[in-house]
């Protein structure tokens, strides 16, 4: 998006709609940026739910720790 001066998709796809960009490859690049986003939110969402487990789980300390943490 940096390539293009745009902080969103959807602005490459107006700049095409209003001729500013040639639709080759700039629409490819909107394709990819969408693309992107969408495995990035994804991933987020993986990552508080791994999160989210790890915290609820219970911790098992082996016996010589036990005295020291708690």
């Amino acid at each position: 998006m940096k390539k293009y001066g745009v902080k969103k998709p959807e602005e490459i796809e107006e700049k095409i709609k209003q001729g500013l960009l040639t639709e080759h490859p700039a629409y490819e690049d909107f394709l990819s940026a969408l693309a992107y986003l969408k495995n990035i939110s994804e991933l987020k969402a993986q990552s508080r739910k791994i999160i989210e487990e790890m915290q609820c789980a219970p911790v098992h300390l082996p016996a010589v720790f036990k005295n020291r943490y708690r």
